[in-house]
């Protein structure tokens, strides 16, 4: 693997903490502006955000003219959990991000008593710490602005300390913590490796404790073993068989941005055969990606129940059995232009030939209900009976075609921008294993790994 791979990308976790520090300070400018708009004193609002510090309050006591509470966000810790990880790329994982809030207070006498400085410090910490976990706790930051990394977050523990500040007494500072547990993926890059002129070489134990490496003579790599992004299996869907995921453990997505890429050979033709789709009923569905009966390639959103917002049935039909063909969907409620709000790209070529091309108004309704791969609504028929390869789930993006066809080819698609869920099939790990998704897809019926690939 190249060396810049190994160093070049941050790790999810700094991500994270980077996150969670960028959505402090935007919130906090943000609220000082609506309290100037509404006459109040914005300084309640204030403060001042730093990241991976170990004695944040020394801007504090070299200079006393700001007094706003400060902020430090700084990684603590990480546990993974091996049952829903994959072993090459992704690893589940659990973080616990500390936010710690100091408070400053001055001792003073105004005549008419004396004003506790450490009072003053700690009710300003405990202000500091209260609009910290209001901010991270809104709904709007359930996944802080990381969708597809980060699956959820939460107060673990709240704690006072006392900072150590030595001798230096004035200003008085009081602590708060707040430990916030984020559940992330980690992800190790694998890319394919470049040809290199490696070395022979021994590793030996200096009496230091130093390991060292001593090269004998130098040798042409041959065969390097490389774990590819790109699946090297497909996934067989025969009679009766399908995947399905129930809607909490599939996640919340945008229902008004999504896209769907696939790619499919077929076995039969003449009937429906559905590809992806969520609802549990025929009346409670939010969306259909399908071939109907007669081999037109459809997609269907609905708005509520029994009520079918948008559709598009192509004019062409599709009945090649022969070969592997891909498959691109956009749905887009909000786009200003109406024919730009349901796409279909047949083979890297937008379909624009329709029967039926209604656009639709509104988001998808949330039907609350499963979400299945290779069979109708119910997962008891109009199975797919073909072969689907490299399913991928965007939320709140809409990947261009060149992302995700290559003439022809597939291409790796694990770092596009909004992957909400990938079946990134291959020899090594379990079908049913989501690259994204922290539970795994429940198989019903034994569908199969095949060799069969684009």
């Amino acid at each position: 693997m190249p060396i810049s791979e190994l160093i070049d990308k941050q790790d999810t976790f700094e991500l994270v903490r980077d996150e969670i520090a960028a959505i402090l300070a935007t919130e906090v400018a943000s609220q000082m502006a609506l309290a100037v708009t509404a006459g109040k004193d914005p300084d309640e609002w204030k403060l001042r955000v730093f990241s991976e510090r170990s004695n944040p309050w020394e801007q504090m006591l070299n200079d006393q003219t700001d007094r706003s509470p400060i902020v430090n966000v700084w990684f603590d810790s990480t546990s993974f959990n091996p049952a829903s990880s994959n072993i090459v790329e992704r690893q589940t994982a659990e973080g616990v991000f500390n936010i710690d809030c100091y408070g400053f207070g001055f001792s003073a006498d105004d005549g008419g008593g004396h004003i506790a400085g450490d009072k003053e410090a700690a009710f300003e910490a405990h202000r500091a710490l209260r609009l910290v976990r209001n901010i991270l706790m809104a709904a709007e930051y359930t996944y802080l602005n990381l969708r597809g990394l980060v699956w959820n977050r939460w107060p673990q523990s709240i704690t006072v300390e006392q900072p150590d500040i030595g001798e230096r007494l004035t200003p008085k500072t009081s602590g708060a913590r707040l430990a916030l547990r984020v559940v992330f993926n980690e992800l190790s890059p694998q890319v394919p490796s470049e040809t290199l002129e490696l070395v022979s070489a021994s590793v030996k134990r200096q009496e230091t404790g130093e390991v060292v490496v001593e090269t004998d003579y130098v040798y042409p790599l041959q065969d390097p073993c490389i774990a590819d992004p790109i699946p090297n299996r497909s996934m067989e869907f025969a009679s009766s068989k399908f995947l399905d995921m129930s809607d909490a453990n599939f996640g919340a997505f945008d229902r008004a941005k999504f896209a769907i890429s696939l790619w499919y050979k077929l076995f039969t033709t003449g009937s429906s055969r559905y590809m992806w789709v969520q609802g549990d009923t025929a009346s409670n569905i939010s969306f259909q990606l399908r071939f109907g009966a007669t081999d037109k390639l459809e997609a269907f959103a609905l708005d509520a129940p029994s009520s079918i917002d948008g559709q598009l049935t192509s004019t062409a039909t599709f009945t090649d059995t022969a070969n592997w063909h891909h498959i691109l969907y956009h749905f887009d409620s909000a786009n200003a232009t109406p024919g730009d709000r349901m796409r279909l790209w047949h083979d890297g070529v937008e379909i624009t030939a329709f029967d039926t091309d209604n656009n639709p108004t509104a988001p998808i309704q949330d039907s609350a209900s499963s979400v299945v791969i290779g069979s109708d609504s119910a997962g008891v028929g109009n199975f797919f009976n073909g072969k689907l390869y490299q399913a991928a789930f965007f939320s709140g993006s809409l990947p261009d075609i060149s992302e995700v066809f290559d003439a022809g080819s597939a291409k790796d698609i694990t770092g596009l921008a909004g992957l909400h869920g990938l079946l990134n099939t291959n020899d090594i790990d379990a079908l049913e294993d989501d690259f994204v998704l922290p539970t795994d897809w429940a198989n019903n019926g034994g569908v199969s790994k095949d060799n069969d690939i684009p």
